[in-house]
């Protein structure tokens, strides 16, 4: 500012605090005096700078205001999925919480959708204005922060609606985990068929809430608690595995063998673990170029199973 320069000056007011009767206050640095406010109780005013100061001086000035009250004001606005480890099986809800007057404790609280009641448990707040924690959670629900300020005032956050999807065997054995989501997110890629039914191949599931067809990492993106059902199918297909031995040539052409076998629709037929691998004297397996395996999803596929020719030397000793 110049010698007798004005300027206008504004201050907004922090939520949860008003202005008291001094709003605006200076610091003088290098002197003791010369800069003016018009009305320091007001939050819109002007400063005026007086004349005849040196270069050096300086001048700070200060706006203040009063707690209006002690009540939390609470920010749980951010909290997310992490990990994905064991299939979901655990979330993580990461929180923040800020507070106009100093933070107490704050603790998480699950219902069943109902209204949620003040904890009996708390954790002590490390910082007294702000807090950040990570709560991890295995078990569907609605899910409420809490949070107390050093006057014992208590603010409750929005639910955070966590649901579950569990799947079903429908006859079949074994095991599958249940998976938890977030409201709002999805499930990227659902887990592989574990169960097993003899005499029958999985084919897809079905929900059992929304009657919708899912199929093996297919996304999830329901915000319901639901039960995936497995289907089952006693189709049976024919495939064949085709033997491929090198010409002289080096060259292959049709298949020196061909086995056909049978097998329940989406069976996984592996080419080694199926002992689906023969030895022919003076051919070797060649995997580089050989089929794995294949799933039985249809009539009529093939393994192509390829053997290259041995090369061998001879040599002729006289006497």
């Amino acid at each position: 500012m110049l010698a007798g320069e004005t300027a206008d000056i504004k201050a907004g007011i922090k939520a949860g605090y008003e202005a008291g009767n001094t709003v605006w206050t200076v610091s003088y640095m290098n002197s003791e005096k010369g800069l003016s406010i018009k009305d320091a109780s007001l939050t819109d005013t002007t400063v005026t700078l007086s004349s005849g100061l040196l270069k050096e001086d300086t001048f700070v000035v200060f706006a203040s205001a009063e707690n209006e009250k002690p009540e939390g004001i609470l920010s749980f606005d951010s909290y997310y999925l992490s990990g994905y480890e064991d299939n979901m099986e655990e979330i993580t809800l990461d929180a923040f919480m800020t507070d106009t007057s100093d933070l107490s404790a704050y603790a998480l609280v699950r219902t069943d959708g109902s209204e949620p009641e003040e904890p009996e448990i708390w954790i002590e707040a490390e910082n007294s204005l702000s807090a950040t924690c990570e709560f991890t959670v295995s078990e569907a629900g609605t899910y409420f922060l809490f949070v107390k300020d050093e006057s014992g005032n208590v603010t409750v956050s929005d639910g955070v609606k966590v649901s579950e999807v569990s799947f079903a065997p429908n006859g079949g054995t074994g095991e599958m985990p249940v998976l938890l989501k977030v409201k709002g997110y999805e499930i990227k890629g659902l887990p592989e068929n574990a169960y097993v039914k003899t005499g029958y191949g999985f084919t897809q599931w079905t929900a059992k809430e929304s009657g919708k067809i899912y199929t093996d990492c297919d996304s999830f993106v329901e915000d319901i608690d639901e039960v995936l059902i497995a289907n089952w199918s006693n189709t049976i297909y024919s495939y064949s595995v085709n033997y491929y031995l090198m010409g002289l040539d080096e060259e292959y052409h049709e298949p020196s063998k061909t086995v056909t076998s049978q097998a329940v629709i989406n069976t996984v037929i592996d080419a080694a673990n199926d002992e689906l691998i023969s030895s022919f004297t003076g051919f070797t397996f060649d995997s580089s170029i050989s089929d794995s395996g294949i799933t039985v999803t249809e009539e009529g596929l093939a393994i192509n199973l390829y053997y290259a020719r041995n090369h061998y030397t001879v040599s002729y000793e006289y006497t």
